[in-house]
């Protein structure tokens, strides 16, 4: 029987997602001292968040502005409030925080409990921003600027609510939303639609395409491919090279030690090189990958008509009438 948008336990999930939302709203919602700033999405993985962080972090610091990342870290064993250093580990903080750590250099940290975690980092950090990967639906912290990120391929205005489509609310909480990004989007994708739909709720609307970054590789070789994604497929599509394997694995899976033997048996068997993204590469057994050759690839938004400019000036804009 086909699922539609009016799915009863589609409703049922928004209708009580919607009342947490509604209760906290009465309760009173927290906005910290410091300047914060979610990129997060209301579809359930996907969007490209993790990029975004790495990209607006940068352009922020290269604004001059002191910053600062938190990030739950999902995925991770430990629980409360931590800060990554050069020793962290996946297991220890989450694949995605020291994915950002590495590629920005810039103060990360780690926390289930967002208010606590940015108390935490104003007391040991003294930031100017701080900027949540995720964070929409931690209902107890109301963020001075949120960008909500929506993936192309499947945007919200044909999406429904969980389990019948993606979405973890209903659409209205768009509202609060500074602004929305469209991500992943392809040629057919459908502009002029999105932004009907998108500015009912905020009149700052991009749009993103997603570039993935490999490394200059032998066209003459093969390769093995590793990857724990929302979108495996994707990936693989996007390398124009001969893989000999794709090893896929659900988005946030750690990798165990069968794996690895699994990757050294077909790495043996074909004699081809690996082939890994930035966001897996830190679940890999540093001992395992010794007198082996890893490509790592990474992957980046590029948001249309110079918007990543129009997007760091519209913060910057919010941050200074917040100041």
């Amino acid at each position: 029987m086909r699922v539609t948008c009016f799915s009863p336990l589609g409703f049922v999930y928004g209708f009580v997602a919607a009342i947490l939302r509604g209760i906290q709203n009465l309760k009173g919602r927290k906005t910290p001292p410091v300047f914060t700033l979610v990129v997060g999405n209301i579809s359930i993985g996907g969007t490209g968040k993790t990029p975004m962080v790495i990209a607006i972090a940068l352009e922020l610091e290269a604004a001059g502005k002191k910053v600062a990342i938190l990030s739950r870290g999902y995925g991770r064993k430990t629980k409360g409030f931590i800060t990554l250093d050069a020793k962290s580990g996946a297991k220890e903080v989450g694949e995605e925080p020291l994915e950002i750590f590495n590629r920005t250099g810039i103060a990360t940290f780690v926390c289930e409990n967002r208010i606590e975690g940015i108390e935490h980092i104003i007391k040991s950090h003294n930031p100017e921003i701080i900027i949540l990967d995720d964070g929409f639906q931690h209902l107890p912290l109301k963020a001075n600027f949120n960008i909500i990120l929506d993936q192309g391929t499947k945007p919200f205005y044909k999406n429904c609510v969980l389990p019948a489509g993606t979405l973890r609310e209903f659409t209205y909480t768009l509202k609060a939303a500074q602004v929305i990004i469209f991500t992943k989007i392809t040629e057919s994708f459908n502009k002029n639609k999105a932004l009907q739909k998108a500015r009912k709720y905020t009149e700052n609307v991009f749009f993103a395409k997603y570039n993935t970054h490999i490394p200059q590789l032998d066209q003459n070789k093969s390769y093995i491919l590793v990857s724990a994604l929302a979108n495996n497929k994707a990936l693989a599509k996007a390398i124009d090279y001969k893989l000999v394997h794709h090893f896929e694995y659900p988005d946030h899976h750690i990798f165990t030690n069968k794996n690895h033997f699994e990757w050294d048996h077909m790495l043996n068997k074909h004699s081809v090189e690996l082939i890994c993204t930035t966001k897996d590469v830190s679940k890999i057994n540093t001992a395992w990958l010794t007198n082996k050759t890893l490509h790592v690839v990474h992957s980046e938004h590029l948001i249309e008509n110079n918007g990543m400019q129009s997007l760091i000036e519209l913060i910057l804009t919010a941050y200074n009438e917040k100041h």
